[in-house]
């Protein structure tokens, strides 16, 4: 009995020490990106089409080009309506869905950040003991600090936001312009033969 009290108190101080942030419940979901190539008549409707799409399904599109459409739609549109939606608007070519799990990256951030706020409380300490001459050199310390912690708080809030949405790139492609009826009226031919001067001829 004696032998198995150390290892117990040594189980519990293991779970109690793992940050809140890395347990599953507190997980974030998973950053998903949709990317398709559309062939298209009109690349221009098409792409007026599908920032419609995006708006009307509480999203909203960040940049268009000639070529391309980028935008984001809340997670609970699922693919098949994102599929059938570029579908209306040409032929799909190719669509592929990656997931990313930003875990890892957020509880690196979120240690970092802390190991800087603890920075910037140790450097506010020397300030206030400092002379003139080392609280100029203090402050660009601190100036520092606090602009990478301003960089870690973005991403972190970046990645937080982005977990939640989906993220679409649509790819154009003209087919060109519709085709035409040929003209069957000018026959070079025809006009080589002089059809009025044989008319006359057999008349």
């Amino acid at each position: 009995m004696i032998n198995k009290i150390p290892q117990f108190v040594f189980v519990v101080c293991v779970f109690l020490s793992t940050p809140y942030f890395l347990h599953a419940e507190n997980n974030p979901p998973e950053i998903q990106e949709v990317t398709l190539e559309l062939r298209t008549l009109s690349v221009s409707m098409a792409q007026k089409n599908l920032i419609q799409f995006l708006e009307k399904s509480d999203g909203y599109f960040v940049y268009q080009n000639p070529r391309s459409v980028a935008g984001y739609v809340p997670l609970n549109v699922s693919l098949e309506t994102i599929f059938a939606a570029a579908a209306k608007e040409g032929y799909v070519r190719s669509r592929n869905v990656t997931n990313q799990n930003p875990t890892e990256r957020i509880n690196d951030l979120t240690l970092q950040l802390k190991a800087k706020e603890k920075q910037l409380s140790d450097v506010n300490k020397v300030l206030a003991d400092s002379n003139l001459e080392e609280t100029l050199e203090v402050e660009q310390e601190l100036n520092n600090i606090r602009e990478n912690i301003d960089a870690l708080r973005g991403e972190l809030q970046f990645l937080r936001e982005r977990a939640s949405l989906k993220k679409i790139i649509f790819y154009f492609e003209s087919t060109g312009s519709a085709p035409q009826p040929r003209d069957y009226e000018s026959f070079s031919w025809l006009d080589k033969m002089n059809i009025p001067s044989l008319i006359e001829r057999f008349q």
